[in-house]
């Protein structure tokens, strides 16, 4: 599917690797590729004032809309790996997914950061 606008492409969703724990018996792993290609993306940065305790933090999080076509749905935790229009390679995280416009063909992803 093709946006109405966009500023980037997606071009890999992986899931996140795993850490390694001789304690626990825990192998460690890589990042795992679920789906390489290239998809079209509309990507917004926006600043959340979270309150924690008596701390007030400054979170900088990323609007991402992607088509609804995708083989392979992002899910929380997912690794996004973007090329802007201009130029730059972003590896993003998916913290939540929302699917308010499933029927423009499009889900929006709130991502943060790497």
């Amino acid at each position: 599917m093709i946006l109405a606008a966009h500023n980037a492409h997606l071009l890999k969703i992986s899931s996140e690797g795993q850490i390694a724990d001789p304690v626990l018996g825990v192998t460690g792993s890589t990042n795992t590729a679920k789906w390489t290609g290239d998809a079209q993306a509309l990507m917004r940065d926006q600043t959340v004032e979270e309150v924690r305790g008596n701390m007030r933090i400054l979170l900088r999080e990323v609007n991402v809309e992607l088509p609804l076509n995708l083989p392979v749905p992002p899910q929380n935790n997912d690794l996004l790996t973007f090329i802007t229009n201009d130029g730059e390679n972003l590896t993003l995280e998916v913290r939540t997914v929302d699917r308010q416009f499933w029927g423009l063909g499009r889900a929006r992803y709130i991502c943060r950061y790497q």
